[in-house]
């Protein structure tokens, strides 16, 4: 990444951790993977049911996007189709803002490009036998139909049971388990396989950047009317002033670690905290200097300073919790409700070799 425009004097102790990750990145242009996570569109209300092929606020999306609404064919010639269409016109302007701003952010910030989306199934049922909603696959639509991405993974609205961490062997009702199941586990578990939320070639190197297109209750927790809860297994309630959900941790969490999520829980919206409004914020997970797909470009005295920093988890294993990725948080530029531009409202590091945990600004794009 471009640290030359975010790192003031007082964090050059940071300078190891990010230029030698920049340095060492995964293809010859030293571009990092990135897996980027945003919420899904503006709502319509009320949806447009599938049945009502011909109502003219669909016209926009089907000539935009959807002519054969409400059937897609996907660029690896997958069909796919959809109960409803729930997109208001300011969630299709999001979505459509999407195609061109992501890729060009993702450029500007030396990210490799977005080879795999990830979304939910909008058409099976889900577990209480009602209609998934179609918001994440339609807010990923002109990406995916533009780009011609080929890898395009729809997570069923299924929940399943986690085998790692402190909920082993209990339901996790926050995150579907087929995304669960690619994402990395923070407490270190030793039995976890390595997460595979980033594609990779047949000889297991990454090959591009990873967009999730999700809701809320996944990204954060339980939205009930007395406001929302941040989804955990790590049971420490009192944190959160009550509200806390041991429900099973969230895709923030299990991207981000302990340390970046827990800086999260507690900010403000305008620092990066809070609930956001929908896909009006985009979350940048990187990797860290010799995590993830360059762990075994590591230097041994990061690798045993990060031992010494992160120590181990509470749950009798002995494993180190060492989380794979920093952070970038952009929120959208959104004046009269047309989508402008992004501004970066924080950047979430840590160092082990300094021992410091550093939210850094940026600029806008």
């Amino acid at each position: 990444m471009n640290t030359s425009k975010i790192l003031p004097l007082a964090v050059l102790g940071l300078l190891a951790c990010s230029s030698g990750l920049q340095a060492q990145g995964s293809n010859s242009n030293n571009l990092l993977p990135v897996v980027i996570v945003i919420r899904h569109g503006e709502d319509r209300d009320p949806f447009i049911d599938a049945k009502d092929k011909n109502n003219a606020a669909l016209n926009n999306w089907k000539t935009s996007w959807a002519p054969n609404w409400p059937n897609y064919t996907l660029p690896n010639s997958t069909n796919v189709q959809v109960h409803q269409h729930g997109l208001s016109d300011f969630g299709e302007k999001q979505a459509a803002f999407l195609v061109t701003s992501l890729p060009e952010l993702l450029k500007s910030e030396n990210f490799m490009p977005i080879a795999r989306v990830v979304t939910k199934d909008p058409w099976t049922d889900n577990e209480s036998g009602g209609w998934p909603t179609p918001n994440p696959f339609d807010t990923a639509w002109p990406l995916i139909k533009t780009l011609g991405i080929q890898d395009v993974m729809l997570i069923k609205d299924k929940k399943g049971t986690n085998p790692y961490g402190p909920r082993a062997g209990k339901k996790n009702e926050t995150v579907d388990k087929d995304l669960l199941a690619m994402l990395p586990c923070y407490h270190g578990e030793p039995d976890k396989p390595a997460d595979s939320i980033l594609p990779t070639d047949s000889e297991g190197k990454v090959t591009g950047s990873t967009l999730i297109v999700w809701d809320g209750q996944g990204m954060w927790g339980p939205h009930p009317k007395d406001g929302w809860y941040w989804a955990d297994d790590f049971d420490k309630p009192e944190d959160f002033a009550g509200k806390f959900s041991k429900t099973g941790a969230n895709v923030l969490r299990l991207l981000g670690g302990l340390r970046i999520p827990n800086i999260l829980r507690e900010r403000s919206p305008q620092g990066g905290g809070g609930l956001p409004g929908k896909a009006r914020r985009l979350y940048l997970f990187y990797p860290r200097y010799g995590t993830g797909p360059l762990y075994s470009q590591i230097a041994p005295q990061i690798i045993k300073a990060s031992e010494e920093f992160h120590g181990t988890n509470n749950y009798g294993t002995n494993t180190i919790i060492t989380p794979k990725y920093d952070l970038m948080v952009w929120d959208l530029l959104s004046p009269e409700n047309k989508p402008t531009g992004w501004t970066n409202i924080a950047t979430f590091q840590v160092s082990e070799a300094t021992k410091v945990e550093t939210i850094l600004r940026n600029q806008t794009r």
